[in-house]
């Protein structure tokens, strides 16, 4: 079949065709819309009504379509069958479709932009956040609840008397006064006006046994 010619003296703007340009084109990415009849004008190396039949197998392409396609196959949507070049499936770039989206980008050519928050990156498909330890939410703008931390805020505290607990990475920051850890003289002096012996080595030395209520007023 020859290929189609379109000749026309006016030009629609892109996609339209007909009187006053008022119907739309049904032609594929590669080809051109006749602007008066709406027939579609493939570019070389396709087919077809709307010029989405390439003429190479799957994986070939060239003159006599005897050149492998240099595309990676699983993210490739397509190689073009006269000069090889590779169009990615979304959310993969590169001249063979062989690397991510750069971080902060996702979907069709990876132009996309994500919209996560607090360091997270995004999925490179879908454009869904992946929050960074410490923090949740669609665009991870909450930082995880009390008594959890970590990735997806899934791992529970350890913390005792009421210290603080990393959201990131569980850590713990004790509230002065109950860092120390109290040890009595197991032998103290009798003298009834003198404090006892008292060596403090991680509790809170007022919680002491009657250690207040026994010193001299």
């Amino acid at each position: 079949m020859p290929p189609r010619v379109c000749r026309c003296q006016e030009e629609c703007p892109v996609g339209t065709f007909g009187a006053g340009c008022a119907q739309a084109c049904r032609c594929g990415d590669h080809s051109q819309c006749c602007p008066a009849s709406g027939a579609c004008v493939c570019e070389a190396g396709f087919s077809g009504e709307a010029c989405d039949v390439p003429l190479c197998p799957e994986g070939l392409y060239g003159l006599r379509c005897d050149r492998k396609c240099p595309c990676h196959a699983p993210n490739t949507r397509s190689c073009h069958p006269m000069s090889g070049e590779c169009t990615c499936r979304p959310g993969w770039s590169g001249l063979y479709c062989n690397e991510t989206c750069p971080p902060g980008f996702f979907g069709e050519a990876c132009k996309e932009v994500c919209r996560c928050q607090n360091g997270a990156d995004c999925h490179s498909v879908s454009g869904a956040c992946l929050c960074a330890p410490g923090f949740q939410g669609p665009s991870c703008s909450a930082p995880c609840p009390a008594g959890t931390y970590g990735t997806n805020c899934s791992s529970s505290c350890g913390c005792q008397n009421r210290a603080r607990c990393s959201p990131v990475d569980g850590s713990c920051s004790c509230t002065p006064g109950l860092d120390l850890d109290l040890d009595l003289d197991p032998n103290p002096v009798p003298d009834p006006w003198s404090r006892p012996d008292v060596r403090t080595r991680g509790r809170d030395p007022f919680q002491t046994l009657g250690l207040v209520s026994r010193l001299p007023l």
